[in-house]
């Protein structure tokens, strides 16, 4: 029986375009990273000069906007290689990698699901903090939508969905990946952004709930580049 043999030169050439493959990934990673985080900083400036056009409507405004930002979010997921995580724990080789953008395509759209099944939550938990029940439900309603899109999203695409690893995040002691930092963020962003509301400056811009949607994004952006500064360096130590 024959047996086929790899040259020496031949294993070298594979060991050597290993290497290759997940740097090329990687950096495809941190430009998809950096990208949706210069958006996140952009979105704000967006948001204002599109609140005053529009007669001081944050309603039109949140509600044209997050078409846009959905859009992003997904286009984001998709252009990562680290959406596949929810649904495999590591990069398909060989035959399958004819099924990663089906794997993409998937994990993209059972995140979005539910993401906007759980944005409810996000609603319960605004008026926990204070929001108005009656008053401006919509906007409120809006107003979670933009936060799970941006802070839980991101999350249910790159982490497995496992009761350790939502665990490690809900207790704050997980890798501070590029989505968790982003998620981290928008949470933050989102308590500054809630601080001038009650000041008594009577400016259009504190109606409710327009800086903590801003909040929001410029935490985003912030936490995001944070998380691929950090992940860069954390790749960096094991090279």
């Amino acid at each position: 029986m024959a047996h086929s043999k790899l040259s020496s030169s031949q294993i070298s050439s594979q060991a050597s375009t290993a290497p290759r493959r997940a740097d090329g990934l990687h950096h495809e990673s941190l430009t998809v990273e950096f990208l949706a985080a210069v958006a996140s900083f952009a979105f704000p400036t967006l948001t204002t000069f599109a609140t005053s056009l529009l007669s001081n409507d944050p309603e039109k405004v949140l509600t044209y906007s997050l078409a846009i930002t959905v859009i992003c979010q997904v286009m984001v997921v998709l252009g990562s290689p680290t959406a596949l995580a929810a649904t495999s724990g590591k990069i398909a080789s060989g035959s399958k990698k004819k099924q990663q953008p089906r794997r993409k395509v998937a994990t993209t759209a059972f995140g979005l699901i539910l993401t906007l099944l759980l944005s409810p939550a996000f609603h319960v938990l605004f008026i926990l903090f204070g929001a108005p029940v009656m008053f401006s439900a919509y906007l409120t309603y809006l107003l979670s939508v933009h936060t799970a899109m941006l802070a839980l999203f991101p999350l249910l695409c790159t982490i497995p969905l496992d009761a350790e690893n939502w665990l490690n995040i809900a207790a704050i002691n997980a890798p501070l990946t590029p989505a968790y930092g982003a998620a981290m963020g928008t949470v933050f962003g989102a308590w500054l952004g809630a601080l001038p509301i009650p000041l008594d400056w009577d400016r259009d811009w504190q109606a409710w709930p327009i800086t903590i949607v801003v909040g929001e994004y410029f935490g985003n952006g912030i936490g995001r580049l944070i998380g691929v500064y950090l992940s860069q360096r954390a790749k960096a130590k094991t090279v």
